[in-house]
C-alpha cells in the first residue's frame, strides 16, 4: 500500500514541474519548441493523476531551479514590443534569478522570509517596468481598446455586445484595421476591466488580481503549515514568471480567472459554500473555462452531494444574463468571435506546430469532442479523490487547448492552475482536518497513535 504523505508529495511534485513546463511553453516564442515544452507539462500531469513516484526533491530545491530556468529561457524569448522603464528589465532578470537561489537555499539555511520578501520585490518591479511608461492608450492592445470602449458603452447605457463597441482587431493575421463589434468577453469581465475603463487604466484589475495571488502565496510560503515548502516553490515560480509583463501590458484577462479560482480553492478547502459560488463566477470569466465544469462536477463531499452544480448553476446565470437584453449580439461578440478564429500559424498549439512544418490544418470538432470526452471518461473511471480533481480540470484545459488553439495567455492561465492544483492537493486533508466546521451528524474525527489508550472511550453497561 502507498504511502499517503509519499503518495501527496509524488502528485505535488509533478505538479510544480507541470506549472514550470506551461510556464516556459507560454514565453517561447517557437510553436513547435512550445508544443514540445507544453506536451512535457501534460505529461507531468499524467504522472500526478496516476501518483507516480517522484524523485527525493525538496520542493524548495525544486521550485527554485525550474524558477531559474525558466527565467534563463525566457530571457531568450521575443515576448512582445512595448516599452520598459530604463535599466528595470536588468533590475527583474537579477531580482528573479535571485529569487530561485534563494528558494533553492533555504532549503537548508533560514532564508524563507528573504525569499518571500525578494518574490514580491520581483513582482512590483515587473509590473511597475510596465505600467509606468505605457499608461497612455494610444500604446495599447486591441484588448485594451476594447475594455474602453465596452466602459464607456456602459456609463452611456448602451449593450455593450452590440455595435456600441467597436474596435480594431489585433489579429495579425487579418488585414490592417479590420474591425470587431461587440465587446467579446463575459459579464465579469465586463463589469470589472470594461467598467473600469470607463474610468482610468483597465489593467489595474489585472494587477489587482496578480497583487492578491502573489499575496496570498507570501503568506502561506512564510508561515508554518506543512503546505509552506510547496507555497514557497509556487511562489518563485509565479512571481519569476516571464509572460506576466507581457500579460499586463495586453490588459489580458487571465489574471482576474486566476484570482476568483484561487479565492474559490480556499473557500472549497474551507468547506465554504461561497467557494462553489466563486468557483462559478470564475468559470463564466472566460469562454474556454466551461471545460471545467465536467471535472467540477465530479467532486462529491464527505455526504456523497456533488456541490458542483452549485457552480455550474452560478456559472451559468452569470455567462447567460447579458442574452436577454440581446441573444443573437451576445453570442456573436463573445461565441462568434472566438469560433470564427480559424486557422492561426501563430498559435501554441498543434495547429501552431504543423504550420511550422509548412503545413495548414484545423482540427474538427468531429475529432477533437471525442479526444475531450475520451478523457473525461478515463478521468471519470480513475475515481480520483478531491484533492486530485483541480489537477484533471488542469489537464483537461491542456489538453483542449493543445488540439484546438491556444495562445500565451491561455498557457499562463494553465501554469497558474497547476500551481494551485499543487498547493490544493497538499493542504487538502490538512484543512480537512483543522478548519473544517463539525458535520451535520455531530461526528468529530479523533487520531490516536498506537501508544495512546483511551480511558474510558466507550462506557459499558453494569
Amino acid at each position: 500500500m502507498i504511502d499517503p504523505v509519499t503518495a501527496a508529495s509524488s502528485r505535488v511534485g509533478w505538479l510544480v514541474v507541470a506549472m514550470a513546463a506551461f510556464s516556459l511553453g507560454a514565453v517561447i516564442d517557437n510553436p513547435m519548441s512550445s508544443v514540445i515544452v507544453t506536451s512535457t507539462g501534460l505529461l507531468a500531469l499524467v504522472f500526478s493523476l496516476k501518483k507516480s513516484r517522484f524523485p527525493d526533491f525538496d520542493f524548495h530545491i525544486l521550485g527554485g531551479l525550474l524558477a531559474v530556468v525558466v527565467v534563463l529561457v525566457g530571457n531568450t524569448q521575443v515576448m512582445g514590443r512595448f516599452s520598459l522603464v530604463p535599466g528595470s528589465y536588468r533590475l527583474w532578470f537579477a531580482l528573479a534569478l535571485v529569487t530561485g537561489g534563494l528558494t533553492v537555499l533555504s532549503a537548508r539555511m533560514p532564508l524563507r522570509k528573504l525569499t518571500v520578501l525578494l518574490a514580491l520585490a520581483t513582482t512590483i518591479v515587473g509590473s511597475l517596468s510596465v505600467l509606468i511608461p505605457n499608461w497612455e492608450p494610444v500604446a495599447s492592445s486591441d484588448v485594451y481598446r476594447a475594455h474602453v470602449a465596452a466602459g464607456n458603452a456602459l456609463i452611456d447605457t448602451k449593450n455593450p455586445y452590440s455595435d456600441a463597441v467597436v474596435f480594431e482587431s489585433g489579429d495579425p493575421n487579418k488585414p490592417d484595421r479590420t474591425l470587431v463589434e461587440g465587446y467579446p468577453y463575459p459579464p465579469p469581465v465586463l463589469f470589472t476591466y470594461g467598467l473600469l475603463g470607463a474610468f482610468t487604466d483597465p489593467r489595474l484589475v489585472s494587477l489587482a488580481s496578480w497583487l492578491a495571488i502573489v499575496l496570498g502565496l507570501a503568506v502561506v510560503a512564510a508561515g508554518k503549515r506543512s503546505v509552506a515548502p510547496v507555497a514557497l516553490a509556487v511562489l518563485a515560480l509565479t512571481a519569476t514568471m516571464p509572460i506576466w509583463r507581457v500579460a499586463l501590458f495586453m490588459s489580458w484577462t487571465e489574471p482576474l480567472s486566476m484570482a476568483l479560482i484561487a479565492g474559490a480553492l480556499v473557500g472549497i478547502l474551507r468547506n465554504r459554500r461561497w467557494g462553489w459560488f466563486l468557483l462559478g463566477i470564475a468559470v463564466a470569466s472566460k469562454q474556454y473555462l466551461v471545460l471545467l465544469a465536467p471535472v467540477i462536477l465530479m467532486h462529491r463531499d464527505v455526504e456523497g452531494r456533488r456541490p458542483g452544480w452549485v457552480s455550474v448553476a452560478t456559472s451559468a446565470v452569470v455567462a447567460g444574463f447579458p442574452a436577454l437584453f440581446g441573444l443573437s449580439e451576445y453570442y456573436g461578440s463573445v461565441i462568434g468571435v472566438a469560433a470564427a478564429v480559424g486557422f492561426r500559424p501563430d498559435t501554441q498549439s498543434l495547429n501552431g506546430a504543423i504550420a511550422s512544418l509548412g503545413g495548414e490544418i484545423v482540427l474538427p470538432m468531429i475529432v477533437v469532442i471525442p479526444v475531450l470526452v475520451g478523457l473525461l471518461y478515463a478521468l471519470t473511471r480513475m475515481d480520483l479523490p478531491p484533492a486530485s480533481l483541480p489537477a484533471a480540470g488542469v489537464a483537461t484545459l491542456g489538453v483542449a487547448l493543445l488540439v484546438t488553439s491556444a495562445f500565451p495567455n491561455y498557457w499562463m492561465l494553465v501554469a497558474i492552475l497547476a500551481g494551485f492544483s499543487a498547493l490544493f492537493g497538499m493542504s487538502c486533508d490538512d484543512y480537512r482536518r483543522s478548519e473544517s466546521p463539525a458535520s451535520p451528524s455531530g461526528d468529530v474525527e479523533i487520531s490516536i497513535r498506537r501508544d495512546q489508550v483511551a480511558e474510558n472511550a466507550v462506557p459499558r453497561d453494569s
